[in-house]
C-alpha cells in the first residue's frame, strides 16, 4: 500500500509540474509571436499544452493565480520596450519608473489574458466526455470568447487594443487577407480555434492508441484545420 501511495504521489508531482510548464509556456510562447521576435508560428501553439493538461482533467491549487503570472511575465517581455517611455525625465529614477510602468501595464492587460484562458479552460473541461458536435461547439466557443475578451480590452478603462494574436501574423500576407471579410477578429478566431483543435487532436490520439487507427481520427482538429486553409486558401485567391 505504502509504494502504491508513493506512485500515486508521484503522478500527481508530474501532472502538476506539468500543469504549471503548460502555462509558463503559454505566457512565454505568447510573447514570443509578437514583435521584436516575430515568431509568428507560436500563436498557433501557445495554448495547447496548457488545453492538453485540461482535457486530459488535470487540475492545480491556485492555477488562476498562477496563469496571471505566467501572463504577466509573458506581457512584461513583449511590453518592455516601453520602458523607454521616461528617457526624457533625468536622474537615477528614471530607468525605474520606465520598468514600473511596463511591469503596472502589463498586469493590468494581463488580466484580460488570464480571464480569456480560464474561459476556454472552464469551456474546454465541460466539454470532456461530450460528442463530437458538443466538443465542436466547445471550440467555437473558446474562439469567440477569446475575441470578445480581446474586444473588451481594448475597451474597458480606457482600452489597450494593442498585440490582439491577430497581430502575431503582420508578417504573413496570405493569412492576412481573410481580415477583408472578417476584420482582425477572424483571424484571433482562427489562431484560437486551431489552439483547440490541436489539443484535442493530441488528447484524442493518446487515449485512443490502442484502438484501430479510424478511431484515432481527430474530427475536432480536421475541424479547424479547414477553417485555417479556408482562411489561407482566400488569401491565395487575392
Amino acid at each position: 500500500m505504502e509504494e502504491s501511495g508513493t506512485s500515486g504521489e508521484g503522478r500527481g508531482l508530474v501532472a502538476q509540474v506539468a500543469f504549471v510548464g503548460s502555462l509558463l509556456f503559454a505566457g512565454g510562447l505568447h510573447a514570443v509571436a509578437f514583435p521584436p521576435f516575430d515568431f509568428a508560428e507560436a500563436a498557433y501553439i501557445f495554448a495547447v499544452p496548457l488545453f492538453v493538461c485540461v482535457l486530459a482533467g488535470l487540475r492545480i491549487r491556485g492555477e488562476m493565480a498562477l496563469l496571471f503570472v505566467a501572463g504577466w511575465m509573458g506581457w512584461m517581455v513583449g511590453l518592455s520596450w516601453l520602458r523607454h517611455c521616461t528617457d526624457h525625465l533625468s536622474g537615477w529614477h528614471a530607468g525605474i519608473l520606465g520598468w514600473l510602468a511596463v511591469a503596472g501595464l502589463s498586469a493590468v492587460v494581463s488580466v484580460f489574458w488570464t480571464f480569456g484562458l480560464w474561459l476556454a479552460m472552464r469551456v474546454l473541461r465541460h466539454a470532456r466526455g461530450k460528442a463530437l458536435p458538443g466538443r465542436l461547439g466547445a471550440m467555437l466557443a473558446v474562439a469567440a470568447l477569446w475575441v470578445v475578451v480581446e474586444w473588451l480590452r481594448g475597451w474597458i478603462l480606457g482600452g489597450f487594443p494593442w498585440l490582439t494574436l491577430s497581430i502575431s501574423q503582420w508578417q504573413r500576407p496570405v493569412f492576412l487577407q481573410v481580415a477583408s471579410l472578417t476584420g482582425a477578429a477572424g483571424i484571433s478566431f482562427t489562431l484560437m480555434l486551431f489552439n483547440a483543435g490541436l489539443a484535442f487532436y493530441f488528447v484524442g490520439v493518446w487515449r485512443n492508441r490502442r484502438r484501430t487507427w479510424w478511431k484515432r481520427l481527430s474530427w475536432e482538429f480536421y475541424f479547424a484545420l479547414a477553417v485555417l486553409f479556408m482562411a489561407v486558401g482566400y488569401g491565395l485567391s487575392q
